[in-house]
């Protein structure tokens, strides 16, 4: 098993394979995002299952199916918040997720997907 720093999405699915822009403004996501860069380390994301919450219920509140991403490029906006350039490698099985200090933490392990081929040709 795994640890990367995470963040809770809301109405947001990022496949694997996929380049897309990320929108962090909560504080405490913000500061994970932050030891994220500083660690150069890559992220974990997980969708939130009640998109309207601010803090969501780190053991109840979040899908168990993620993705780990590269960032690769950030923007700090006016308003303190931050937009970020990620591109999603795999899909990763969340375990934990825990609330620390420097933001979230997730423990993960990632889903190998199976090629399939077709003999139909």
């Amino acid at each position: 098993m795994s640890r990367l720093p995470f963040i809770p999405t809301r109405d947001m699915i990022v496949f694997p394979g996929v380049v897309t822009p990320l929108y962090v403004g909560r504080s405490l996501s913000v500061s994970t995002l932050e030891s994220a860069i500083n660690n150069k380390s890559k992220l974990i994301l997980g969708m939130q299952k009640n998109p309207h919450e601010e803090t969501p219920d780190l053991e109840k509140g979040i899908h168990q199916i993620g993705v780990l991403v590269n960032i690769l490029q950030i923007v700090k906006m006016p308003n303190n918040s931050v937009k970020v350039l990620v591109e999603a490698e795999t899909r990763v099985k969340i375990k934990e997720v825990q609330e620390e200090e420097e933001g979230y933490w997730a423990e993960y392990t990632e889903i190998k997907v199976k090629k399939v081929v077709s003999d139909s040709m």
